[in-house]
């Protein structure tokens, strides 16, 4: 038995996990309008991320359900919060949706639709609703909200690379004698990049 056998198992086995998890999701996009014309799940986006190679990105329309988050540590990136499609954002095979501050604050506090009336004589008079208070942008305030839905994400996925033992970015490459791990990351500017569907996602 050769040394990369072992190896290969292992990841055959996490393979194996990651397939069973996307059964729903797999399943569910034959329903969502939205995904008629495609809709990659977490690990198909990995598998993407990881074929296409570092420094290079694949567009599509990522379906997950979000089941962690957080914000990034890294004073350069201090502006970065994060949906995974796992609770352990480390765990190979998450798919982690990186908003930037702007993103994830509208997406947060989304302009209300105005309102319109019909007067007696079949005028129609547009009201505006009255603003709500705003949400904060914060980690609880983002996990309260979105953990436990279904998303829908247009963007491009790619690797970034991780530091190990600094929990900061490394510009998604690594450097020689450095160690660290991927992320497949899919990046919003816009919270027009998301949609919200289906059912919501089972708790772990």
């Amino acid at each position: 038995m050769s040394a990369a056998e072992p190896e290969q198992t292992v990841a055959d086995r996490r393979a194996r996990r990651l397939e069973e998890r996307d059964v729903a999701l797999a399943a569910a996009r034959e329903t969502i309008s939205e995904c008629t014309s495609g809709c990659i799940t977490p690990i198909e986006a990995t598998a993407l991320a990881f074929s296409a190679g570092e420094g290079r990105a694949v567009p599509g329309r990522f379906l997950l359900d979000v089941r962690g988050g957080g914000r990034s540590r890294l004073r350069r990136e201090q502006n970065l919060y994060f949906l995974n499609s796992q609770g352990d954002y480390s765990a190979f095979g998450v798919l982690v949706i990186a908003f930037e501050a702007d993103a994830m604050r509208a997406l947060l506090n989304p302009q209300p639709l105005p309102r319109a009336t019909a007067e007696p004589e079949g005028d129609i008079v547009v009201q505006a609703h009255r603003p709500r208070d705003e949400v904060s942008l914060s980690v609880a305030n983002m996990i309260s909200r979105y953990r436990g839905k279904r998303m829908l994400v247009d963007g491009e996925v790619s690797l970034q690379w991780i530091r190990q033992g600094y929990g900061a970015v490394s510009e998604g490459r690594r450097t020689r004698r450095e160690r660290g791990y991927y992320q497949v990351w899919v990046r919003v500017t816009d919270p027009a990049q998301v949609a919200w569907v289906g059912e919501p996602a089972p708790r772990d």
